[in-house]
């Protein structure tokens, strides 16, 4: 089964990639990333002191599923 947020840790930051359509429209309706953040139109990085908080809260809305 396909996780629909892969993380890829790199020290203190974070990459986030979101594998399918329902983790892209969470993260569009739910979070706000800066444009410099966004390394691809499907990957955003993020501070590791912010990271729990977002996955938490991506957990929490049931059906997605992260890495972590």
């Amino acid at each position: 089964m396909e996780r629909d947020v892969s993380i890829e840790y790199h020290g203190s930051l974070a990459l986030l990639t979101l594998n399918t359509q329902e983790a892209k429209d969470w993260v569009n309706e739910n979070a706000e990333i800066p444009s410099y953040l966004w390394r691809t139109g499907t990957t955003f990085a993020i501070e590791i002191n912010y990271l729990e908080d977002l996955v938490i809260a991506m957990n929490s809305h049931g059906e997605l599923t992260t890495d972590s």
